[in-house]
């Protein structure tokens, strides 16, 4: 509004035929005016005074120019006068306009508005006309502009906390102020949860949640300030220093125009992240001895895991003993399952010790593993992983050595074998001519195959024909047995010895006898390819180049007379100079 209401002077400046007065006004805000007040006095006969608003041409009013008109039959007395205008007006921060008073009655029976003589409305001037000549007065005449601006709102959204967890309580509280004269109407105000927050309530109704959504639908929003409140539970919550957005839009009509507002508040997150691995110090003993494996868990998040789940199930040669977890482990047959609630950040350790059968036969591997799952902080969701795999060898069966035992005997027993059992190997080794190499994956895809004298491109037939018979007399045997090895396997003039990994099958094709050094050698370069990459062939997508190091240690074992260690190179040399065996393979 405008106004100039000093109204304490004595002076009345006549408004008649030919004599009009006018006061100008400059508003500071844009709004529309509806009504005009003037402090006015009727002088003579009843007779209604009309008043006009016009603009401004050179500091005097534009009576050409007609925005808007009123009239009014006021009192005999100076009271203030409402003018209802017609139409309203919009006007405009900064522009100046004028109130023109007017009236056709004779002299002395017209009206008189009351004038003060000083500046007492800084923003405007008074005028004067006799005729069509404006002149300006130094006071000012008393007036009111009344009138509405439109609603003018602004919204914002505040969060309860900076930082939440897994099943925390998370409330919003929303604030939308309206700083024109009018209502707001026709208001939407929608605010989008994250799918990791739970709608719990909200309010002033109405209120809805759908989709995600949850949508206020007050009446209007009057001046001054409204307030909206959303309660939430975190679900779910697995991002650790991540954030959590809610996006909150508004829509309203604020008397003149359809207005849209959008804002959005960010809580940062905290979440669990637990992994873990498996080791032994062993990779290898006896049938009947004790293996102790070392479970370190360690979760990596800022906040506690709610649950814990720790899952091991024991290859049949292996028998739960005993284990140094805080919570005991549940048994169900070779299953162990550990449960450890309320998992902080940092490392914890504990320890599983098992048996090796006693009956276990020699050269048995062994792979063990846990499935590890976890909720976050308030219990809620699930992410499921894996620890590492460990791979564990049994040398032989087990033996109970009742009383004492005589060192030079046992010596003499050494040299012996070692005199005999190097000889036999010597000489049963050059009947032995080792022709083809197939690493094969469980599934049935060929992974490596090496070979002596065959080409891929000459001999695929034979190739084709002798991989074919070997995976159909595996399916067969290991079927029934699933520990066996096999070495009877005749195709034509060669033989076939076939040892089992944990995820693999190696196929030795060979010409003369069978040896136990074929054997051992076989069930060593099994566990040494699967000690090395047994992840990697779990997961395997193909790409034969991860393969590379699994052909070098095949090589290692089968293309040198003494296997792969570095500390017996000059006796690989010497039995080279004499064993044509083992001849260079080519790796197709």
């Amino acid at each position: 509004m405008e106004l100039q209401t000093d109204t304490a002077g004595i002076l009345g400046y006549p408004i008649e035929t030919n004599v009009a007065a006018a006061q100008s006004f400059s508003p500071t805000a844009n709004f529309t005016a509806t009504r005009i007040a003037l402090y006015v006095q009727d002088s003579g006969k009843s007779d209604a005074l009309a008043i006009s608003v016009v603009p401004d041409v050179a500091g005097h009013p534009d009576t050409l120019t007609i925005l808007a008109t009123a009239s009014n039959d006021t009192a005999s007395a100076f009271a203030w006068a409402n003018f209802t205008l017609t139409p309203s007006l919009a006007v405009t921060a900064g522009t100046t306009y004028w109130i023109v008073a007017d009236d056709s009655a004779g002299t002395g029976e017209g009206y008189a508005w009351r004038y003060v003589s000083v500046d007492a409305y800084p923003r405007g001037n008074a005028a004067t006309a006799n005729g069509a000549v404006w002149t300006s007065q130094a006071g000012d005449f008393a007036f009111v502009v009344y009138g509405w601006t439109p609603a003018a709102v602004t919204i914002s959204v505040i969060a309860d906390r900076a930082t939440v967890a897994g099943g925390d309580l998370l409330g919003y509280m929303i604030q939308l102020t309206n700083t024109g004269t009018e209502d707001a109407t026709s208001v939407w105000i929608n605010a989008t949860l994250d799918s990791r927050l739970q709608f719990a309530s909200a309010g002033p109704a109405p209120v809805t949640f759908a989709g995600g959504v949850v949508s206020f639908r007050p009446a209007t929003l009057p001046a001054g300030t409204t307030y909206l409140y959303l309660n939430t539970t975190v679900r779910g919550l697995f991002q650790d220093n991540g954030s959590l957005v809610l996006p909150v839009t508004a829509e309203f009509f604020n008397g003149v125009a359809a207005r849209s507002l959008s804002t959005a508040v960010t809580v940062g997150t905290h979440a669990p992240d637990v992994v873990a691995t498996i080791a032994s110090r062993k990779t290898e003993g006896d049938a009947g001895s004790m293996l102790t494996f070392e479970v370190t868990l360690r979760n990596r998040g800022s906040a506690s895991a709610g649950h814990v789940w720790l899952n091991e199930s024991l290859n049949p040669s292996l028998t739960y003993l005993n284990d140094t977890a805080v919570s005991p482990a549940a048994l169900d047959g070779q299953r162990q399952s550990w449960h450890l609630t309320g998992v902080a950040p940092g490392t914890t350790q504990f320890n599983v010790t098992v048996q090796v059968d006693p009956l276990a036969a020699g050269d048995t591997v062994v792979a063990n593993f846990l499935s590890v799952e976890f909720t976050d902080t308030g219990g809620t969701g699930l992410v499921r992983g894996r620890t590492n795999t460990v791979v564990f060898r049994v040398l032989g069966a087990f033996v109970d050595g009742g009383g004492g035992s005589n060192p030079w005997l046992w010596g003499s027993f050494v040299l012996s074998a070692t005199v005999v059992g190097g000889t036999y190997l010597f000489f049963a080794r050059r009947r032995l001519r080792t022709e083809e190499i197939f690493l094969i994956h469980h599934s049935g895809v060929l992974l490596v195959h090496m070979s002596k004298s065959m080409k891929a491109d000459h001999d695929s037939d034979i190739l084709s024909g002798m991989f074919t018979a070997i995976m159909s007399f595996v399916k067969d045997a290991f079927h029934y047995d699933g520990q066996q090895e096999l070495q009877g396997l005749d195709l034509g003039k060669y033989r076939v010895h076939v040892r089992k990994g944990a995820i693999t099958f190696l196929a030795l094709v060979h010409t003369g006898k069978s040896t136990r050094w074929l054997l051992q050698t076989a069930t060593r370069a099994v566990i040494a390819v699967e000690s090395e990459y047994l992840d990697m062939l779990k997961d395997w997508n193909g790409d034969v180049r991860a393969l590379t190091g699994v052909r070098d240690i095949l090589k290692g074992y089968f293309l040198s007379p003494t296997g792969p260690s570095r500390s017996m190179q000059r006796l690989r040399a010497t039995f080279s100079r004499f064993d044509q065996t083992f001849k260079g393979m080519r790796p197709l």
